[in-house]
């Protein structure tokens, strides 16, 4: 059956009903506030020593949030527990100058039953319509409805307050905030130390004199000393610690002869990434060898020359072949002199150099070029030929002397 328009158990109903949406209100807004009240205490603990790892303090501040929380709920509920219909019937008769239990007499469901008098109940139930008439519903709660609306007051007020000033931080000082409120998202993780940065190895070049040191920087922030690894193929590794200045030294792999494996390590476990160090020779000429033909009607069989190269003193229309090779690829190889023509090389297996040509009065210089644009080292020996012009051949007879 629906009640009708100003009828108690609507009078009633409402006046229940509006409590209870302040105490629920009042129980939402109050965690809010809790929550960023939490958010904004913990970014203020952010930028002192209280909040740097390893930290109680955020588990603290949660468990600050949780109490007031609580406490919060805790009431609210003891509250929402005790408010039914009947509680709000007696505040209306409160508020209203009404005698009591005359409303909760008129709503309660045992007045219809067998045995009494509807007229008289439903007499009842006017005169209580009207002594209520006229009145809003807002007036006609007393102590629980004004504890109610002084609840949800507090913490609408706390929750704007606080979630205001929260967002206002995340807008301004986000960086801050972000860092602060991650030890708030893990309290348990924050009561470890944090972890230390990793530590790096680094050097100018991958390749290096075969012979030499290599320079080596080694970062291991957090850290004050630090370990240098190094194994060269076929042997066992080596180790040499040093002591870090705000985290970082340079150091040196002594002596690189083979292809050497490099790494850095520190006391706590951490190790870095390896580098592998290739060792590569100067760009050096070997192996050079002339082989000269000479002209037919000499009759004279070829010869070769090898380092260290003599001048080489030859008949007019003798032919050089010139050959060698190198300790590492070349890209460019030629024979310069001052005042002839260049001679390229021919460059076979990217170490490998020959030419050919007819051989004049000169010296011819090394001019090579390795492959990664460095250039010969050493002083190799030049190439210095002498021709000698051919001639009719003569005789002087030195004996015996004058006839007489």
């Amino acid at each position: 059956m629906t009640m009708p328009a100003g009828s108690p158990e609507e009078r009633v109903d409402a006046l229940w009903r509006r409590v209870a949406t302040h105490l629920g209100l009042a129980a939402l807004s109050g965690t809010v506030a809790a929550l960023a009240g939490l958010l904004l205490l913990s970014w203020l603990a952010g930028s002192t020593s209280l909040w740097q790892r390893p930290s109680v303090f955020p588990v603290l501040f949660w468990l600050t949030a949780f109490a007031a929380a609580g406490g919060w709920l805790w009431r609210i509920g003891r509250r929402t527990a005790g408010w039914d219909r009947r509680t709000a019937a007696k505040e209306i008769e409160a508020r209203a100058g009404l005698p009591r239990g005359s409303l909760r007499g008129a709503i309660e469901p045992g007045l219809r039953r067998p045995g009494t008098s509807a007229e008289l109940v439903e007499l009842h139930r006017q005169r209580v319509a009207a002594e209520l008439d006229g009145r809003r519903d807002a007036a006609l709660g007393d102590v629980e409805a004004r504890t109610a609306r002084d609840w949800v007051r507090v913490a609408l007020i706390a929750a704007t307050a606080t979630v205001i000033a929260t967002t206002a931080v995340w807008l301004g000082a986000r960086e801050s905030a972000t860092e602060a409120w991650a030890a708030v998202w893990h309290p348990v993780r924050h009561l470890r130390a944090a972890p230390l940065p990793a530590i790096r190895i680094s050097a100018e070049a991958l390749t290096v004199r075969r012979g030499h040191d290599l320079p080596v920087s080694v970062d291991a922030p957090g850290r004050d000393s630090a370990a240098l690894h190094w194994r060269p193929r076929g042997d066992v590794a080596d180790r040499r610690w040093y002591m870090l200045s705000e985290g970082r030294t340079d150091a040196r792999i002594p002596r690189v002869e083979s292809p050497t494996l490099v790494w850095a390590a520190t006391a706590d476990g951490a190790a870095s990434d390896t580098l592998r160090v290739e060792p590569v020779d100067p760009l050096l000429l070997i192996d050079v060898r002339v082989d000269l033909r000479f002209p037919p009607h000499t009759g004279r069989e070829r010869e070769s020359f090898s380092s260290p190269l003599p001048e080489l003193v030859v008949p007019a229309g003798t032919r050089a072949t010139v050959s060698g090779k190198t300790t590492r690829p070349v890209e460019s190889a030629s024979l310069r002199s001052p005042v002839l023509r260049t001679i390229p090389l021919q460059i076979a297996e990217a170490r490998r150099f020959s030419t050919s040509f007819r051989v004049q009065s000169g010296s011819w210089g090394w001019d090579i070029k390795g492959a990664q644009g460095e250039a010969l080292e050493g002083d190799p020996d030049s190439l210095r030929f002498l021709t000698v012009a051919d001639s009719i051949p003569w005789v002087r007879i030195t004996y015996p002397g004058v006839d007489t």
